[in-house]
């Protein structure tokens, strides 16, 4: 019993105190007998103290573009894709579109012009 508490002690791993417990008394001694053995006796022993994970770090989005300079594969389903500008340099709105239309609230009023409007101007 002492040599098991000496063992223990020492910080050696159930397996080692076992190996050692039978070695020196010529019997057999199993990792888990020393592991019952220390709950029976209650030695409890301190856990290895881990580093916390490091939080992992928020990848930054691409910067916003501002209204009118959106290229058509950054477009959202909710972006106004109003165009401006030639092929191959075409750029889009992308605002928040209104409900119903591919555009924002101003180039809705520009291309849907009733012919009401139309026949005024």
């Amino acid at each position: 019993m002492e040599r098991f508490l000496a063992l223990h002690d020492k910080h050696l791993s159930f397996e080692k105190i076992a190996a050692a417990l039978s070695a020196e008394f010529g019997i057999t001694v199993s990792k888990n007998a020393c592991i019952g053995k220390a709950r029976r006796l209650e030695l409890h022993r301190e856990k290895p103290r881990t580093t916390p994970a490091s939080k992992p770090k928020a990848l930054r989005s691409p910067p916003a573009e501002p209204p009118g300079q959106v290229p058509l594969l950054h477009l959202g389903n909710d972006d106004c894709h109003f165009p401006f500008g030639d092929h191959p340099t075409v750029r889009f709105c992308g605002l928040p579109k209104k409900p119903g239309s591919p555009y924002c609230a101003e180039h809705h009023a520009v291309a849907f012009v009733s012919p009401k409007q139309r026949w005024l101007i």
